[in-house]
């Protein structure tokens, strides 16, 4: 069995830690290919995936002929999939459907996913973050884009409402959480002596994707979380989740006036063994918290989307969940709560049953892919 993986983009550590997840899961029941264009050769080659033979700019009719005109022998020898070969669709593609992105992409996938129907193959929406579809286009798109899918994973209760309010083939529309927490961290070299190290993932989402007066709190919020982190004898730094974040990292350094780590690595795995010798963690970045989360770390959030307040409540930290507008002494107010052993024990304990939880109902969702797919 051929199974093509949709993802954005290797570079974005969601996506990396999504299909780094579908791999371990997948690679031994089924030969695995994704678009050459979501990380160079090296990085695919590691994971033991196939690239497809798809050209994004280029029509349906011209792929086909393209295809038709790559013989089978040199394609095998290549470790080149072409698209009539592919038995099944994984879409990973973490929030990409809803009035957030407009009618693009999903006009696009609604279209393939028509064609790939046609053709017999087996389409499913892993868990991600659906919604709204208040945008006729976006809505009349996503309805069409049902009638050719065989599962729809929403990643939340908010996104599922969103899914099943369309009131269309609500039966093939499940809620499962996010598949990346049961990842194991690779080792950093990251210094740990310091064993009150406090984490600020920052994302200029907070900035581009929020009003004019979340957007302009934003960097003063973060230093006074900084600030408060040292004023709590805790060893804070930033962690560039995802490389486009470099110039907000680089903006709070410089509001900081004085020297501060900033780390960034291109392994997720490597990032999640980051966090996980962290004791506490703000982030920004949806993956950032998960990553830490399901490590049993005390996490700070803010949101620029339903998506992060989801996370927060599954994990039983909504409390946690904060705003650039929250009032400063609020904000420390709750990084004390984190650092106090009572308090702390307990957040931590709800982390770890979420854990467990989301660990059993992954695994119920993969066997119902399975089941799907005829991979049992």
């Amino acid at each position: 069995m051929i199974v093509h993986v949709k993802i954005g983009s290797y570079t974005n550590k969601g996506d990396a830690l999504m299909l780094h997840a579908i791999v371990n899961r997948l690679s031994t029941k089924a030969d695995l290919t994704v678009s050459p264009l979501i990380a160079e050769y090296k990085k695919r080659a590691v994971l033991g995936l196939h690239q497809t033979l798809w050209f994004e700019s280029a029509s349906y009719t011209l792929n086909q002929l393209i295809t038709k005109m790559s013989p089978g022998f040199i394609r095998r020898k290549y470790g080149i999939i072409a698209d009539n070969e592919i038995n099944v669709i994984l879409d990973a593609s973490g929030f990409a459907y809803g009035d957030t992105w407009g009618e693009k992409k999903i006009r696009q996938m609604a279209g393939r996913a028509e064609k790939w129907k046609q053709q017999g193959k087996k389409i499913i929406l892993l868990p991600q973050s659906l919604g709204p579809f208040e945008t006729p286009g976006v809505r009349n798109n996503f309805i069409k884009l049902l009638d050719n899918v065989d599962l729809v994973f929403a990643r939340d209760k908010t996104s599922y409402r969103h899914a099943t309010g369309l009131r269309w083939r609500e039966d093939i529309i499940r809620q499962s959480p996010d598949f990346t927490g049961a990842l194991e961290r690779k080792p950093s070299n990251f210094d740990s002596a310091n064993t009150r190290k406090a984490c600020i993932i920052p994302n200029h989402r907070m900035i581009d994707s929020t009003n004019n007066e979340v957007k302009l709190r934003y960097l003063p919020f973060l230093k006074e979380c900084f600030e408060s982190f040292e004023k709590m004898g805790m060893d804070p730094f930033i962690l560039v989740h995802e490389k486009i974040d470099y110039g907000v990292a680089s903006q709070l350094k410089d509001m900081l006036h004085k020297e501060v780590t900033i780390i960034y690595d291109d392994n997720p795995l490597a990032l999640r063994g980051v966090l996980a010798q962290c004791h506490i963690v703000l982030s920004s970045r949806f993956h950032g918290l998960i990553s830490a989360l399901s490590q049993g770390i005390p996490c700070l959030g803010t949101r620029w989307s339903h998506k992060f307040e989801s996370v927060m409540e599954e994990y039983k930290c909504i409390d946690y969940l904060v705003s650039p507008l929250s009032p400063s002494e609020v904000v420390f107010q709750k990084i004390r709560e984190l650092d106090d052993p009572t308090i702390r024990g307990k957040v931590v304990n709800n982390i770890s049953d979420t854990v467990q939880k989301h660990k059993i109902l992954n695994d119920q969702m993969w066997c119902q892919i399975e089941e799907t797919i005829g991979l049992t």
